[in-house]
């Protein structure tokens, strides 16, 4: 197995995960100054590992100086996301040391002789690795109190991620000082996303992101286990090489989960935002307004002459116990009034109704496979049937 080929895979699947969180922050949730400064590292790290997976597959020489000048920045931006997550500046000569040395390594990157690329490899991972863990200590004696519970645990998942990815970011600097062929930076990059996405996905601190990456560790011996009784095992460098790609493969898949989680958490959102700024000066008015989110974009009202072929009595009867009937409802019910709504779920492709008023009858057919990817879809109608019915009262 070629190992620069792994170490380019390796990279990859760092930015295909990474670009997965990014997506998820700045295009499903508001942005605020601290996702802006993840955002602004987490690019940073994606420009460095891009320049790196085409230098390792073309071996230009400028690019190695290029990858050493971003790489150089990693800290300074690492400490401008710590300061955020901490609500307070930095001791004043850590940021100096950085602010200072960033540009002075960067400069000697670009600048110095060729033949020092090994022992300028030492300097820089020491820079880098020096930086990061004065950081992380700066996260670890924080004054708890200062900050609340969820901060709290949003630092103690960061604090525990950057301590398991510097070790394994590191192989790539004692690579570059022949000291090691291991370069899995790309692993580092991932498991610190992991986390990343982890808490800002589900919340919880430390513990519960590292137990995610247990499992996935589980998930990845079990996965060998298997590729290695159906093709053979794998021998000397191999092994290693093997079980980083599946390992690297399952970190992305899960960040790319916890990304398509944010933005199934995002839409619920946008639906109770919905409710809370809804107009109450008509029935029509704040329809419009649920009807504008994207998860009720499908939705129609069914009012008037749309409902003159059925009997309006018998469908105020079905709506007598629940203002809100699903197509499970009305197929394990034979009554003549469910019938009546079982054939409008079919004209309509709608797997949800909502009486929005009863005099004169008004339906809001819905389909539900946008809105109801949780658990709280029968909430969410029930409280929209219940608003709609006191906006129509209110204005009748």
């Amino acid at each position: 197995m070629n190992s620069d080929a792994v170490s380019v895979a390796l990279n990859v699947l760092a930015l295909i995960g990474t670009g997965a969180y990014l997506l998820g922050q700045m295009a499903w949730r508001e942005p605020t100054p601290l996702s802006i400064r993840l955002a602004a590292l987490l690019s940073l790290l994606m420009a460095l590992f891009s320049v790196r997976a085409v230098q390792w597959w073309v071996h230009y020489p400028w690019l190695v100086r290029i990858e050493e000048a971003t790489a150089a920045f990693i800290p300074l931006f690492a400490l401008f996301l710590a300061e955020g997550m901490l609500r307070r500046h930095a001791p004043g000569w850590l940021k100096i040391a950085l602010v200072v040395g960033a540009p002075i390594v960067a400069g000697i990157a670009i600048f110095r002789p060729r033949e020092m690329q090994a022992e300028f490899a030492v300097v820089l991972g020491g820079f880098m690795v020096g930086g990061l863990l004065m950081i992380a200590i700066l996260l670890l004696a924080r004054k708890r109190r200062s900050v609340s519970p969820g901060e709290n645990d949003a630092i103690s998942t960061f604090f525990t991620g950057l301590l398991l990815a510097l070790p394994v970011g590191a192989t790539d600097f004692l690579a570059a000082a022949g000291v090691t062929s291991i370069r899995a930076s790309g692993l580092a990059l991932l498991v610190f996303v992991t986390f990343a996405s982890r808490v800002t996905s589900h919340g919880g601190g430390g513990r519960s992101a590292l137990l995610e990456v247990i499992w996935i560790m589980a998930a990845t011996a079990l996965g060998y286990a298997v590729l290695g009784f159906v093709t053979g095992w794998p021998q000397g460098p191999a092994i290693v090489q093997t079980v980083s790609l599946l390992f690297g493969l399952l970190l992305t898949f899960r960040i790319i989960q916890y990304a398509r989680d944010q933005r199934r958490r995002s839409d619920r959102q946008q639906l109770w935002q919905a409710f809370a700024q809804a107009p109450t000066e008509s029935l029509e008015a704040f329809l419009n307004m649920i009807m504008s989110v994207p998860a009720f974009q499908r939705s129609k009202v069914l009012e008037g002459r749309t409902l003159s072929e059925y009997d309006h009595d018998r469908l105020r009867a079905a709506f007598a116990a629940d203002p809100v009937i699903s197509t499970q409802d009305t197929r394990r019910k034979s009554e003549p009034e469910f019938q009546q709504l079982d054939v409008i779920f079919d004209q309509h492709e709608s797997t949800h109704a909502v009486l929005v008023r009863a005099q004169p009858l008004a339906l809001l057919l819905v389909n539900m496979p946008r809105v109801g990817a949780g658990v709280d879809v029968d909430v969410q109608l029930g409280v929209l049937a219940k608003l709609a019915s006191r906006v129509g009262a209110a204005n009748a």
